[in-house]
């Protein structure tokens, strides 16, 4: 007896069907995808936000400074020496409250894992913190002096405190789980909570988030 053998216009069926299914799960994988990524990235800002509620506690509510070996940078709270930004991880302030090893160039919690643009490997972390512009959150400023720890943004996805200002907003390098112009980052507020969070570009008060402003800030 013989075996029967697919016909050729079976065969082509069976293809055609195979590249329907695969436009079909393709869209859904990667949307799995991104959402773990994303997840990636907020239970880092979660553990650099504990880690700056430790550093407070341990520091007089002193924020941490942003400037190392005459350096400041808005990257330099945590992470690793990049290639721009050279400072080693030991210098970096809140790397001794996180679970790392300084020698491992991963750095994990200083790296999202759907960075656009090289930041990390510029400046050694993906992340940065409100250091610069207005009443930024470096010494002598202190925990006290923030009368709405919720709402002041203390590290958010390098966009976030780009958006600030509008400055960069405009590349779609700074939207890592969003699509291009959706203007939503991971941010660690002051108080420790983290949210993915839309930020009006340019629009330095909103009902949910702030930088700076009077009504958040003793004096």
């Amino acid at each position: 007896m013989f075996k029967k053998s697919f016909t050729l216009i079976e065969l082509l069926i069976i293809v055609a069907i195979l590249g329907i299914l695969t436009s079909i799960l393709l869209p859904s994988l990667s949307n799995a995808r991104l959402k773990a990524q994303r997840a990636v990235c907020i239970s880092n800002c979660k553990q650099a936000g504990y880690a700056l509620t430790m550093f407070l506690d341990e520091n007089d509510e002193l924020f941490p400074q942003n400037k190392y070996d005459g350096v400041s940078d808005e990257a330099i709270w945590m992470g690793k020496a990049g290639s721009s930004l050279t400072v080693e991880a030991s210098k970096r302030p809140l790397n001794g409250y996180l679970t790392q090893n300084y020698d491992d160039s991963s750095m994990q919690f200083a790296r999202c894992p759907s960075e656009k643009g090289g930041y990390f490997e510029a400046k050694g972390n993906s992340y940065a913190a409100h250091v610069f512009g207005g009443k930024a959150l470096k010494p002598p400023v202190t925990l006290s002096m923030v009368k709405e720890p919720d709402r002041v943004i203390a590290i958010a996805e390098v966009g976030g405190i780009r958006a600030e200002s509008a400055t960069g907003v405009d590349d779609s390098k700074y939207y890592w789980h969003t699509p291009f112009g959706t203007t939503e980052w991971v941010t660690v507020f002051v108080d420790g909570h983290v949210t993915n969070n839309r930020y009006i570009p340019g629009q330095r008060n909103a009902e949910l988030y702030t930088f700076r402003f009077d009504n958040v800030w003793n004096n």
